[in-house]
């Protein structure tokens, strides 16, 4: 389809100019990018607290493909909340860590058009 979409476009654009007809090409091509990803991909997004309900700032949170084994990290926010607005489709071990809790580990799968919510507790480490 895109082959078809970006020979009309050369056909259109023949005569005008080398410039103009890549210029279109690659306009073309992060458009129907753009598109292509929202439709193979999904959000995630929750609350880091502590076993007593108070909101963990500064939590470290990394998002793992299980199938790619890429990474997403991001940080929880003063509220606790952290985003991650843009992932792939599949299947993710999401770990957190903050300073003075044990680390966690949980799974989530990430459908097309996912608005997954994820919250996450955290115990204080031991002083044993």
């Amino acid at each position: 389809v895109l082959r078809s979409v970006i020979q009309l476009m050369h056909n259109r654009y023949e005569g005008r100019g080398r410039a103009t007809l890549i210029a279109t090409n690659l306009s073309l091509a992060l458009v129907l990018s753009t598109i292509v990803w929202a439709a193979v991909g999904g959000a995630l997004s929750g609350a880091v607290t502590g076993a007593n309900g108070a909101a963990i700032a500064g939590a470290r949170v990394i998002a793992v493909s299980v199938a790619q084994g890429l990474q997403t990290k991001t940080s929880t926010d003063a509220k606790g909340a952290y985003r991650f607005p843009a992932l792939a489709v599949g299947q993710y071990d999401v770990k957190v860590e903050a300073p003075g809790y044990k680390p966690s580990v949980h799974k989530i799968v990430i459908h097309v058009d996912d608005k997954a919510r994820l919250d996450i507790v955290l115990e204080p480490e031991s002083n044993e």
